[in-house]
């Protein structure tokens, strides 16, 4: 009773309530998302089998790698940069920033595809072992620029605040790669080369969507030259702030795919299967954390660059409780209805009911710890968010291969678990350190402050 009393008082902050409302409307397009991808994962399931969801899950991994680098810490910096200026009306400063990064990362996305598409037959024969992947990586090579173009225009709406619009694609994407996948399938020819297939063209069409959407946004906006001197952002000063997040991006990459990368060399493609979608259900326990940090970014940067800190410590500090308290009911579902969740996916996935309860677990200690990286990104302490993942990253490498041979999925679940942990309890203890203040659950924190 107490909490929901504090609950409703806390809604009453201006800047709470601006949280809520957006965190809300991301919570419903992620949710949307969340089903679709799930449906698509179900389907996908169905018709192919772990086999080649392991091939696709392998694939992506390594684009993800080409495009990681591509990006340059762009899917964060945009936003810190967009959100910065935006909030201060200076529209023409914004777009000015958005041409220099499509300018600067699309030609290097370039570069990487090449490099990605000659290098296929090596990563498919010497680090996997598999022949068949040598197609899946040549076609899914040439989605890197679509990859950086997407990211782009998506981190510009969310700098602007513009959360709808930019998680609309949360529930698109799947949509798009299900009717790709089914129809093809079905009316064509059933071959381990149709998910890809689908998938390059989808991240065709969101990336077309996505720019028509920033086209139509910043086309409302006042923007005066003149007035706001645009120009004032340089490149240097973007690579500076970019440099410290790409080997942030980096290392939460490692987090998130290492453990998939190692089983495809370990252990056989079914694994592979077995363990993403079971990993892509624990990452549900902490949806809520998503969709809060994908409105509060722009809102900790507006305070922070403001100097109002006293209303910064209040907003984050009563969000970390609101993820708490809506991560834990997702969280008993998972563990308690774990087999019926895998049965949705075929027999042969309920190997992975241990796995999802450990990933899950890891999940909700990570809502736990609230938005704690999100707060040094910023606030212009990214280097020490960086150095934590870093360490959770190495951490993550070493147990992966430690544990895998031995334990095979439940040694990936256990290492990512442990790692993702590790690095948030870092951070936390750096953010206790420069801002005096905890900024995770604690249950004798009061809601109001």
């Amino acid at each position: 009773m107490n909490f929901i009393k504090g609950f409703s008082n806390l809604a009453g902050g201006k800047d709470l309530k601006e949280i809520i409302h957006g965190a809300s409307i991301t919570f419903v397009l992620r949710l949307a998302g969340l089903i679709t991808s799930y449906i698509f994962n179900i389907i996908f399931a169905r018709i192919y089998g772990a086999d080649v969801i392991g091939i696709f899950a392998l694939a992506l991994s390594v684009q993800g790698i080409f495009t990681l680098l591509a990006n340059v810490g762009a899917q964060t910096s945009v936003v810190r940069f967009i959100a910065q200026f935006g909030n201060n009306g200076d529209y023409a400063e914004v777009k000015s920033i958005y041409g220099k990064y499509i300018k600067t990362l699309l030609p290097l996305s370039l570069i990487f595809t090449l490099i990605f598409y000659s290098s296929s037959s090596f990563f498919a024969n010497s680090i996997f072992k598999n022949e068949m992947l040598v197609l899946p990586f040549r076609i899914i090579a040439f989605t890197v620029p679509l990859s950086v173009f997407f990211t782009i225009n998506i981190a510009s709406l969310r700098g602007l605040k513009e959360i709808g619009k930019a998680f609309v694609f949360q529930a698109l994407t799947p949509v798009l790669n299900l009717i790709g996948i089914t129809t093809i399938t079905f009316f064509i020819v059933k071959n381990y080369l149709v998910p890809i297939s689908a998938q390059a063209i989808t991240s065709f069409l969101v990336a077309f969507i996505s720019y028509i959407l920033w086209k139509r946004v910043i086309s409302k906006k006042n923007i005066d030259n003149e007035k706001n001197n645009a120009g004032k952002t340089t490149i240097k000063n973007i690579l500076d702030v970019s440099l410290p997040m790409l080997i942030t991006a980096g290392m939460f990459y490692i987090l998130g795919w290492t453990d998939t990368v190692m089983l495809g060399i370990f252990k056989t493609e079914a694994e592979v299967g077995i363990y993403r979608i079971a990993l892509k259900i624990a990452l549900f326990t902490s949806f809520t954390l998503s969709a809060v940090n994908s409105i509060a970014g722009p809102k900790f940067s507006e305070l922070y660059w403001s100097g109002d800190r006293k209303r910064l410590k209040t907003t984050i500090q009563n969000s970390a409780q609101i993820i708490f308290y809506a991560t834990l009911p997702i969280f008993f579902i998972i563990v308690f209805f774990n087999k019926e969740i895998l049965w949705l996916f075929g027999e042969q996935f309920l190997k992975g009911r241990n796995v999802l309860i450990i990933l899950s677990m890891g999940q909700f200690i990570n809502a736990a710890f609230g938005s704690v990286g999100l707060l040094l990104d910023m606030t212009g302490n990214q280097r020490i968010f960086r150095n934590a993942v870093v360490l959770g990253a190495i951490l993550n490498i070493l147990l992966n291969a430690l544990l895998i041979p031995i334990y095979g999925i439940t040694g990936a679940a256990v290492a990512t678990a442990i790692s993702t942990v590790i690095w948030n309890l870092k951070t936390a203890i750096s953010v206790y350190k420069i801002f005096g203040y905890w900024v995770g659950y604690k249950p004798t924190l009061k809601i109001i402050t």
